[in-house]
């Protein structure tokens, strides 16, 4: 899907693509197990969106289409997300 985003008035649109792909259902539970002990542990009410959306990726880039397929980008999401994971 194609979006674009705009800084602000008299701004050039951004052109951006939202990739979206569905988790396993294993890695969907553990996004949800971790939704819900964030709620419980700063005293807030899950939104039951965000327990719908823990089954996909969801990933809005300005990386143009030719050059950059979806599922590359979803590889270097993966791997960003686990370096960041690792460095916690």
């Amino acid at each position: 899907m194609s979006l674009h985003a705009s800084a602000g008035r008299g701004e050039a649109a951004l052109p951006l693509r939202l990739i979206v792909q569905r988790k396993t259902p294993e890695a969907t539970e553990a996004t949800r197990l971790a939704l819900r002990r964030a709620a419980i542990k700063r005293g807030k009410k899950l939104d039951p969106r965000s327990l719908i959306a823990a089954a996909f990726m969801i990933i809005v880039t300005s990386l143009p289409r030719q050059g950059y397929t979806a599922k590359n980008i979803l590889a270097v999401y993966r791997l960003r997300w686990q370096i960041d994971i690792d460095q916690a």
